[in-house]
């Protein structure tokens, strides 16, 4: 008599390839391509050396020391994809909902400005809004603020930029963009789950999950007393995993360890948590602050005009290199610059220079 095997919930048999090749051509034929069309990261250049973009089932790792601009440029990506059609979804540890709004006004305006023109700034946002609040202030000193009917319009009306910024494009994925603040204990490995879940219910093949940081994500309710490197490898074969099982890309900015802080240029083998950090990612950059006008051999990119030349960037401003350091989709040791427009949190597309990054031994 036969024993009837049974496999845990979710599991199947291991598949003939003939088996694979057949659904493989059902897909094909059904038009169910999701899995095979790259999401762009809106960086035009990045998306040339990581195989298009940000690719299902992967997990991309974002590096680099504090104040490098991770946080920057994990919500301006989130933005460009869902600009693109897609939905860019951010879990973030590290600040709420309405900074991270004003973060975009900021960016946007600036994004949308003319040549001459600067965008709003947070401190712009502040005093537009208490401009137009009346504040009464009892004997003891503290204020107490009176609502009033402008809300979001004070700031619309006392900065063009930010109208055109508000009606040019932000009004355009207010239901593409999603954002919500992690919890430190609640907002465990399971509940990310959900939301790649959820996200891929809601949008199949044109997701990204954005998680800022890694080392943040408690991996259970109860993992309060782990071992921090040991709850980083778990945390990071779990989103590996969760990026395989629900076909959503994955992009996580990851910390650096206090040995790495000490160099001036951090690398893989920096990151924060164990070897899963280093092994289970496909992608990896490293973002570091630029040490010249130009990388090594490079050529300038994307119409910036001529090498070191960026006629947007104001003066005393600051350049990233964006340096792939781990790819399974493409070339590794490639150096991509943008200029760190800091007070509009955002890095500038439109003038990139792209060459081979000097390890400088």
């Amino acid at each position: 008599m036969t024993q009837q095997l049974v496999l845990p919930t979710g599991l199947c048999f291991p598949q003939a390839m003939g088996e694979i090749s057949r659904e493989f051509d059902a897909r094909i034929r059904e038009g169910r391509l999701e899995g095979y069309l790259p999401i762009s990261t809106g960086f035009e250049e990045l998306d040339d050396v990581l195989g298009g973009g940000f690719l299902s089932g992967c997990l991309l790792l974002l590096g680099g020391r504090q104040n490098v601009g991770k946080t920057i440029w994990a919500l301006q990506a989130a933005r460009n994809v869902a600009l693109t059609g897609g939905v860019g979804c951010l879990i973030c540890y590290e600040h709420d909902e309405v900074h991270l709004f004003h973060r975009l006004l900021c960016m946007e305006s600036y994004l949308m400005s003319e040549e001459d023109r600067e965008g709003v700034t947070l401190r712009d946002i502040r005093e537009a809004i208490l401009q137009f609040v009346p504040d009464m202030t009892d004997v003891s000193g503290y204020g107490t603020v009176i609502p009033f009917a402008q809300g979001l319009q004070a700031v619309l009306q006392a900065y063009p930029s930010a109208r055109q910024a508000w009606d040019g494009r932000v009004s355009g994925y207010l239901d593409s963009l999603l954002i919500t603040r992690g919890h430190p204990v609640k907002t465990t490995l399971n509940v990310l789950r959900t939301y790649a879940a959820w996200l891929q219910q809601e949008r199949p093949g044109r997701a990204v999950l954005f998680i800022d940081y890694l080392q943040k994500i408690p991996y259970s309710l109860d993992s309060w007393d782990m071992p921090p490197d040991r709850q980083v490898i778990l945390v990071t074969q779990g989103l590996k995993d969760l990026a395989l099982e629900f076909g959503v890309p994955v992009v996580a900015v990851a910390a650096v360890d206090p040995e790495g802080l000490k160099r001036d240029e951090p690398r893989v083998e920096d990151l924060l948590g164990g070897s899963a950090v280093k092994y289970e990612p496909d992608a990896v950059i490293m973002m570091l602050p630029h040490r010249g006008g130009s990388p090594s051999d490079t050529a300038p990119h994307g119409g910036g005009g001529p090498s070191g030349t960026m006629p947007r960037w104001k003066e005393g401003g600051r350049s990233v290199g964006f340096v792939v350091a781990k790819n399974r989709a493409g070339p590794t040791d490639v150096e991509v610059v943008y200029p760190l427009v800091g007070r509009h949190f955002c890095f500038d597309p439109h003038l990139a220079v792209m060459g081979a990054y000097d390890r400088g031994g």
